[in-house]
C-alpha cells in the first residue's frame, strides 16, 4: 500500500517505536518526515525502484528488520472489472511484479544479514467463484467481491507469503 492508504499502520509503527520507510506513488505526497519517517518514490513497474526503496531505506535506518507488505483488494475494487489487454498488462505490473521485485529485494538483505521479519497483511475480498461456493450456487447481488484479475493478484500474494515463510523458516 502506498500513502495515504498506510497511515493507520505508519501510525501504529511509529508508536511502537519502529521506523518507517513508506512507499508513495510520486513526490507529490505530503507526508511529515522525522528522524524514524522517510518516504520513498516507488514505480511499481520498475525492478530498479524496488532496488532504490531498499538502499534507501537501509542508508537512513542502517538496516532493515521488519517489513511489513499489505494488499487491499478494495484499493482495487472496480479499477480493473474487465478484462482487457491494458488492464492484464497493469494488474501483472501492479500487482504481481512490484509485490515480487520488492520482496526480492528485502529477501535479500535479511538472509545477507542472516535474520529478519516479513508480515504480510492481506484484506482480501471473496471472488465470484468463492461467493457461489459458500451461497451454495447463488451470487448474491449486491456484495463487494474481486474482480477476476484482482481475485488472482489476491491469490498470488497468498502464495508469495506462504513461500516467502518457508523461506525465511529455513535460514
Amino acid at each position: 500500500k502506498d500513502f495515504p492508504e498506510v497511515s493507520p499502520y505508519m501510525t501504529t509503527a511509529i508508536n511502537n517505536e519502529r521506523n518507517v520507510s513508506i512507499t508513495v506513488p510520486n513526490t507529490d505526497c505530503l507526508i511529515p518526515e522525522s528522524d524514524n519517517i522517510i518516504t520513498v518514490k516507488w514505480n511499481k513497474v520498475s525492478s530498479l525502484s524496488a532496488k532504490t526503496f531498499v538502499v534507501q531505506t537501509e542508508n537512513q535506518f542502517n538496516s532493515i528488520n521488519e517489513a511489513l507488505i499489505i494488499f487491499d483488494a478494495k484499493d482495487f475494487s472496480g479499477k480493473f472489472d474487465e478484462m482487457s489487454p491494458e488492464n492484464i498488462t497493469q494488474v501483472l505490473d501492479e500487482l504481481f511484479f512490484s509485490y515480487l521485485q520488492l520482496t526480492r529485494e528485502i529477501l535479500k538483505r535479511f538472509q545477507k544479514k542472516g535474520n529478519g521479519h516479513f508480515i504480510f497483511l492481506l484484506k482480501g475480498l471473496p471472488s465470484l467463484a468463492e461467493e457461489i461456493k459458500i451461497t451454495s450456487g447463488k451470487a448474491e447481488l449486491g456484495t463487494e467481491k474481486n474482480s477476476l484479475l484482482v481475485a488472482l493478484a489476491q491469490q498470488n500474494f497468498i502464495t508469495l507469503a506462504e513461500n516467502i515463510a518457508a523461506t525465511l523458516d529455513n535460514f
